[in-house]
C-alpha cells in the first residue's frame, strides 16, 4: 500500500466519531504510524505502540489460523476484528502487508 493511500485510510479512519488513537505497523510488527496514545517517559506513545504490535499481530495469527482450521473453505482469511470492553473498542484490519489498529470510544448516553 502506498504512504498516501495509508494517508488516506488514516484520514477515513480517524474521521470516524469517537476514534481517538490508530496504530500501523508491517508484517514484521515494525510501528510505522501511530497517533493518539499516551507517551511513557517522553516516548510520545512509541512503547506502548510497539507492544500493542506484538500482541495484535500474534492475535491475528491465532484467528487466522483459528478460522482456517474451522471454516471451509480453508482458504478464508481474517478481513477485520473487533474488541470491545467497557471503555473502548479496538477494530483490527489486517492486510497483506499492513495492520491497522483504531482505538474508538463508546459513544456516551445522554
Amino acid at each position: 500500500m502506498p504512504g498516501n493511500e495509508v494517508d488516506e485510510v488514516i484520514k477515513r479512519v480517524m474521521a470516524i466519531e469517537n476514534v481517538t488513537r490508530y496504530v500501523v505497523f508491517n508484517k514484521d510488527g515494525i510501528v510505522l504510524r501511530y497517533e493518539g496514545w499516551p507517551s511513557e517517559e517522553g516516548d510520545g506513545g512509541y512503547r506502548k505502540c510497539v507492544q500493542l504490535a506484538g500482541t495484535v499481530a500474534n492475535l491475528v495469527n491465532h484467528c487466522s489460523q483459528g478460522c482456517q482450521d474451522m471454516l471451509a473453505p480453508p482458504n478464508n482469511e481474517v478481513e477485520c476484528l473487533r474488541l470491545k470492553t467497557r471503555n473502548y473498542e479496538m477494530i483490527v484490519a489486517p492486510g497483506a502487508n499492513f495492520t491497522m489498529v483504531a482505538i474508538q470510544e463508546p459513544l456516551k448516553a445522554n
